[in-house]
């Protein structure tokens, strides 16, 4: 009773009476939660569309939706600690680091306000789950704080020395985890700056860092050790395009990962999709897909991840030349949300593999703009995804690429030379890098297209060269390539020679 007395002493129920939820009932009308219910359901597309369907033409209202705005950022932060409170709060991973932190605030403010006793009590018990799943960093902050209370306010040797051999432990543990960290970093850091570090140097860099950190992979090492070193060590052969020794390392990985009384899920999941991006660039397809097939029970359906497994299974069907099998993943997958529910990132790239699909269709139908015209509209997928288009060196590219794509298969040829200007300073400006090597023979041929008035045999024989270079280098999938080829670039360009054949 007296920890219970103690947390009453601190939550009078005049201050829960002050606790400020959103989403209630009681408060539907309001303009907080209007503001709410219309980001929830995308029925703003920018802050000014906000403002105007709220206030209308309202005097400052600017300035009040700015505080508008601010009043909800700080009800969601403090109702955000009120989400799941219903779920077991440790039945897995993600839910228990969740909840590990929550505890370990609480326990925090405890101290601050001399409720020490109940603070302690609830210390010592969440030290159980930091330990059990591997939280290093609130291992050590939590034994930090039990030892300077059994060393100082309560002493007790036994208890001290217990929280002492936690606290060493986690701390090596810790310095292990963050020069594993910085290893992977190195090769994301390499680009950053006016300095560009040379592949000499990363190479140099990383052997000096691995020297050591190969020492600590061992099946004691921690579940974010195995991720941070596993990913340093895949970049670092993807760099230098040795891809087969990628493959041991990672599985490794994940039986030591596996051999753990908890799986961390999204860490074995990051694992096995290098597994995954190695066997596509050994071009080996049908293991690929197999992994992804294999790993969907490490996601939850209709969650992040799970939409993320589901797009490389579809993507790797597409460059087997199997797509009717994508398309059957695109539908499956969205049989119960559509693709406009998805939030920004994911939204994009389903969005243009589904664009993909489509001239797929188009394509292997040949099917005229007519028909095809209600299931998909040009200009509507162009302002759906802003955010590639805004990105110079990725996935743009891939957008410019199923506009030309559609122009042919429509015989919009108009539309197509007028963005053959734009394409040629496009790549002149943005593909210069050796990451974007391929994107930079694709663009160049396809402007070649317009250029050559879209005649087969003049276009096949001013394009020979340009794709004698796209050839001399394969298709890459991994974290630092600038590519993505969602149908590989060599049939790609077999399909538009068909079409300029055809037409």
């Amino acid at each position: 009773m007296k920890m219970l007395k103690e947390l009453i002493d601190l939550l009078p129920p005049e201050k829960i009476a002050q606790i400020e939820l959103i989403g209630s009932k009681s408060n539907s009308d309001t303009q907080l939660e209007k503001l709410y219910r219309g980001l929830q359901k995308r029925e703003f597309s920018s802050e000014e569309e906000a403002i105007e369907k709220l206030y209308g033409s309202q005097k400052n209202s600017g300035a009040t939706f700015a505080k508008l705005r601010e009043r909800l950022r700080d009800r969601l932060l403090n109702t955000l600690f009120f989400v799941d409170v219903n779920k077991p709060k440790f039945s897995e991973h993600p839910l228990a680091v969740v909840n590990c932190h929550q505890q370990y605030a609480q326990f925090k403010i405890l101290l601050v306000k001399s409720a020490r006793k109940t603070g302690i009590w609830l210390a010592e018990g969440l030290l159980e789950y930091t330990q059990k799943y591997e939280l290093t960093e609130l291992t050590y902050l939590i034994t930090t704080d039990l030892k300077y209370h059994y060393g100082t306010l309560e002493i007790n040797k036994p208890k001290y020395l217990k929280f002492d051999s936690i606290q060493k432990k986690s701390l090596e543990q810790l310095q292990d985890e963050n020069l594993a960290m910085d290893g992977y970093h190195l090769f994301f850091l390499k680009d950053m700056g006016k300095n560009k570090t040379s592949l000499a140097d990363i190479n140099n860099q990383w052997l000096t860092m691995d020297a050591v950190l190969k020492e600590k992979f061992t099946h004691e090492a921690t579940s974010r050790f195995l991720h941070y070193y596993s990913n340093a060590y895949a970049e670092y052969q993807f760099l230098n395009g040795d891809y087969p020794a990628i493959i041991p390392v990672i599985q490794k990985s994940i039986k030591y990962l596996y051999a753990k009384k908890n799986l961390h899920k999204p860490i074995a999941f990051s694992m096995y999709r290098i597994l995954l991006m190695a066997h596509f660039n050994l071009r080996q397809l049908k293991e690929a897909i197999e992994i992804s097939n294999s790993i969907e029970n490490l996601t939850v359906e209709n969650q992040h991840n799970w939409f993320v497994i589901r797009y490389f299974k579809a993507l790797f069907y597409i460059h087997k030349r199997e797509y009717e099998s994508a398309e059957q993943i695109k539908v499956s997958t969205f049989k119960t949300r559509e693709i406009d529910d998805l939030k920004s990132g994911l939204f994009e790239i389903w969005r243009t593999l589904e664009a993909y699909l489509e001239f797929l269709a188009v394509y292997r139908e040949g099917t005229s703009k007519k028909n095809r015209e209600g299931s998909f509209r040009l200009n509507k997928f162009l302002n759906q995804v802003p955010l590639y288009q805004k990105d110079k060196t990725r996935r743009n590219v891939t957008i410019l690429l199923v506009q030309l794509l559609f122009f042919l298969a429509r015989n919009n040829y108009g539309r197509y030379i007028d963005r053959m200007d734009a394409l040629t300073q496009y790549r002149q400006r943005y593909l210069k890098e050796n990451n974007t090597f391929r994107s930079n023979c694709m663009i160049r041929m396809m402007v070649k297209v317009g250029k050559y008035g879209f005649h087969p045999k003049r276009v096949k024989s001013y394009t020979k060269k340009d794709l004698w270079k796209l050839k001399s280098r394969q298709a890459e999938l991994s974290s630092r390539s600038s590519e993505v080829e969602i149908i590989p670039y060599e049939d790609m360009w077999d399909m538009v020679m068909d079409m300029l054949e055809r037409n």
